[in-house]
């Protein structure tokens, strides 16, 4: 098992698909950057002209409503959560269709059993679904950083950094701003994992590996086009995001984020991932 783990982990992060697949997810990450240092820069350098003593509305302008994960309104941002599920079945969600089409399945399977593969196979897309999605969003909380001061939040500039009592853990984001990030990069690190997963599981189905990698992002757009049926307008905060490409932000956009909806999904995709890992490490590779 773990010398199988450890060639698929070395397969998974030294491909050129994960390599392209940071590449697609850095653009966004650095036009996001870019998008809110020169903003806060100049509403800065205007709020100076205009008060005498602005150092009190600067306070309204943080790493907290700058970086890509907790401003919704730059392209960047936009962008980058638009096409999370593709950035992270990209990598290596493919894989295991490809290895059925050229036999190297059977060839593994025959020297370390079906169990330790489609485990090994599940670790590294997991892995490399979940960094494909931090790394940018890293990246870009780095260069804010370099710019824009990381200020705690003040309840009295509520509207400009877009979080309240009605959102997803705004007491930490509030109290504990930097355990906030940290937290919301962790869950998008571990749905990235899933929803990458999806496509292995896609991929044991489906013929052609573009077909494994695109149909986790329909899947969630599926599911995002859902609540125009289901939520009635105009929203509010009685109701509650369904879709992993708006939950995953750190700021609600339409509807707030639950932890009730997030852990109903994470269970699900995580028992359809269990069932079709038995079914995989059970089936007939002849």
């Amino acid at each position: 098992m773990k010398n199988v783990l450890k060639l698929e982990m070395e397969k998974a992060l030294k491909n050129r698909m994960f390599l392209l697949s940071l590449i697609i997810g850095i653009i966004p990450a650095v036009m996001s950057a870019m998008y809110n240092i020169l903003n806060t820069m100049q509403s800065i350098s205007s709020l100076k002209e205009i008060y005498d003593t602005p150092s009190y509305y600067i306070e309204g302008f943080s790493l907290m409503n700058s970086w890509m994960g907790g401003e919704a309104y730059s392209l960047g941002s936009a962008i980058f959560f638009y096409i999370c599920p593709l950035i992270v079945a990209l990598p290596y969600g493919w894989s295991y269709c490809e290895e059925k089409r050229r036999g190297y399945r059977q060839l593994v399977i025959t020297k370390c059993g079906r169990r330790a593969y489609v485990a090994a196979k599940y670790m590294a897309v997991f892995c490399t679904g979940g960094l494909a999605i931090i790394i940018p969003l890293l990246l870009n909380l780095l260069l804010i950083a370099l710019f824009i001061p990381m200020i705690r939040p003040f309840p009295s500039f509520i509207d400009m950094y877009g979080v309240t009592s009605y959102d997803l853990m705004s007491e930490l984001y509030f109290n504990h701003p930097l355990w906030y990030i940290f937290s919301y990069i962790l869950l998008d690190f571990i749905f990235g994992g899933l929803i990458a997963c999806l496509a292995f599981v896609f991929s044991a189905f489906v013929k052609y590996k573009v077909l494994s990698v695109i149909l986790p992002m329909f899947v969630c757009l599926c599911i995002n086009y859902l609540k125009n049926f289901i939520y009635p307008d105009p929203p509010g905060h009685l109701y509650h995001e369904l879709s992993p490409l708006y939950f995953l932000r750190a700021v609600s956009t339409v509807y707030p984020a639950s932890w009730n909806i997030i852990l109903t999904e994470g269970c699900i995709l995580l028992f359809v991932l269990c069932v079709m890992g038995v079914k995989e490490a059970h089936c007939e590779i002849y």
